[in-house]
């Protein structure tokens, strides 16, 4: 997670092809219950990121997810021993 006003905020991905905008919906909405849950996430909060890519190029979604993980670390200041979680996720 990125450690941010005493809390730990964890991005969370997903990359879909242009058949899948149901599935954007169900991981939204997975997030959202995951965020309301204090039993599960204390002091935790999940932030969703999707992007849609074209399914027949298998390299842009690669090319998404680093352009994600550049923008997310482009404006934090070095933090000791971050870490960031993610998941590809095959259609």
């Amino acid at each position: 997670g990125l450690l941010f006003s005493g809390q730990w905020n964890t991005v969370s991905g997903a990359i879909f092809d242009e058949s899948a905008r149901k599935d954007d919906e169900v991981f939204r909405l997975a997030v959202a219950d995951l965020n309301l849950n204090n039993d599960i996430l204390e002091t935790e909060k999940v932030t969703v990121s999707v992007e849609f890519v074209d399914a027949n190029n298998p390299f842009q979604a690669v090319q998404e997810g680093k352009k994600k993980f550049r923008s997310l670390f482009s404006s934090v200041q070095p933090l000791a021993n971050v870490v960031y979680r993610t998941a590809l996720t095959e259609l």
